[in-house]
């Protein structure tokens, strides 16, 4: 079964996790977005550029990627990013369909 782990970071960890996924071939794709949370005080400045980072990977991956990405997060830290994976009810690579 596949599951998908996405992550919302700051910008300043993006390059030190994606290194280490390189490292161990974790595909995953990356996108800017920008959102705001706890840590908002209703200013225009107060949204907030993040990467969101998501990955689909076997179930027996899913915790190797996890610990990647909490190992490099500050804990603790007011808008530090968020972290979720998800099921999949079906998972289509098009390099594999004939």
């Amino acid at each position: 079964m596949h599951k998908m782990v996405m992550a919302v970071i700051r910008r300043a960890l993006f390059d030190k996790i994606t290194a280490e996924f390189e490292k161990k071939r974790i595909h995953f794709t990356c996108s800017k977005v920008k959102g705001f949370g706890k840590e908002v005080r209703l200013y225009h400045e107060d949204i907030h550029d993040r990467i969101k980072i998501e990955i689909i990977a076997e179930e027996k991956d899913v915790e190797n990627i996890k610990d990647i990405i909490l190992s490099n997060v500050k804990h603790g830290t007011t808008g530090a990013g968020i972290l979720a994976v998800y099921k999949l009810d079906e998972f289509i690579e098009f390099s594999a369909l004939r």
